[in-house]
């Protein structure tokens, strides 16, 4: 649908500026639908952080509080959010305030796994949801019809791939 709305925008010269943010292998990916959008983007790459990075990302920010954390434990965090900074700052700010509600000043792996519950607690219902549907339940078999994918456990709308049969 971005791929149209960058379409609709450049066919029709509207001033506008967009940022569009998306995560795939290539820019192909991202805008399969019009292949002719390509000449009306700027590309900027984003390649995920190394674990060192993230490491360092853990170390830096648990100093500015006067803290500390354990290396496996940042390994840990490092290897969950794999890459994506986003993660690797939501589950420090969970192990921060494990910590410091336990009275304590390192962070270690055990309260890592604290922390880890509670980001997941905190998350928006939704995927809440769909982790549960994928860890707890039993695996259901999956079929496309009609535009959805329809499992015993519910129904995910994909308007889309109306067109298409998988």
């Amino acid at each position: 649908m971005f791929a149209d709305l960058v379409k609709m925008l450049s066919d029709h010269a509207v001033r506008a500026t967009l940022v569009l943010v998306g995560v795939a292998d290539s820019v192909e990916q991202l805008i399969a639908e019009h292949h002719s959008v390509e000449r009306s983007l700027v590309q900027v790459r984003l390649p995920r952080t190394p674990p060192d990075e993230t490491d360092n990302i853990l170390q830096t920010g648990f100093g500015k509080l006067g803290m500390t954390i354990t290396t496996p434990a940042a390994h840990r965090i490092s290897k969950l959010a794999q890459g994506l900074p986003h993660y690797a700052h939501l589950l420090g700010l969970h192990a921060a305030r494990v910590a410091i509600d336990g009275h304590s000043v390192v962070v270690s792996a055990p309260i890592v796994d604290a922390a880890i519950d509670r980001a997941i607690a905190g998350s928006q219902q939704s995927i809440r949801s769909d982790y549960e549907r994928a860890v707890l339940l039993p695996p259901q078999p999956l079929h496309f019809i009609g535009g959805q994918f329809e499992r015993r456990v519910g129904t995910v709308r994909l308007p889309h791939l109306n067109d298409h049969v998988l």
